[in-house]
């Protein structure tokens, strides 16, 4: 005869009774795809999850893969979010440790029969979107611009940041009228920046 035993079992855990430091032990390990799904069940998770998503900003994206006209104007739309995004919670800029933003572009519009890459017409605000971004961002410590198509001036973006880096990698520029290809990425152009950057371990231009 077959007879019932009580067998006790453990509580299901309940995840929001733990410690925000407790949590972050945890979800440090997951994915951003992971991270944002969290971010969107509750507004405790929200707060944690968002410091370690932004902690590590990491965008690559193909700025012009849906621009069939060259002078069409042209919105990186990841950056753009990001941007807004710490712009509005400026909390979020605290705890930047490292931003890494690479641009990409599509094989139509870049070396093709031998013509050089044409530059991108940014739409406006973007230039002032990014550098809000890193003047807000103090607390970097490695940075990495790879601005695939970028005509602008190093200086419009980094000019008056205060972080203190230890690794700064930068590319992508495209030639001005006049000007060399090779002097696109001379370390003349930010001669200025690295000056006051005296922490600079790891240089890559």
């Amino acid at each position: 005869m077959l007879m019932d035993v009580d067998v006790e079992q453990d509580p299901p855990l309940d995840l929001l009774a733990l410690p925000n430091e407790t949590l972050t032990t945890i979800f440090v390990y997951l994915p951003p795809p992971a991270l944002v799904a969290l971010i969107r069940s509750c507004r405790r998770l929200q707060s944690v999850c968002e410091r370690l998503l932004y902690s590590n900003i990491d965008i690559e994206e193909d700025v012009d893969d849906d621009v069939r006209d060259p002078n069409a104007f042209v919105t990186p739309i990841k950056t753009d979010g990001c941007c807004t995004a710490v712009r509005r919670r400026p909390y979020l800029a605290t705890v930047i440790k490292r931003i890494s933003i690479r641009w990409t572009r599509s094989r139509r519009n870049g070396h093709r029969n031998g013509q050089p890459e044409h530059p991108l017409r940014l739409a406006p605000g973007i230039t002032s979107a990014l550098k809000c971004l890193l003047h807000m961002a103090a607390s970097t410590t490695t940075l990495i611009l790879y601005l695939a198509g970028f005509r602008g001036s190093y200086r419009e973006v980094l000019d008056q940041c205060t972080f203190r880096l230890r690794t700064l990698s930068l590319g992508g520029r495209v030639a001005a009228p006049g000007v060399h290809a090779f002097e696109v990425g001379a370390s003349s152009d930010i001669e200025w920046f690295l000056q006051h950057q005296p922490h600079i371990a790891h240089l890559h231009l």
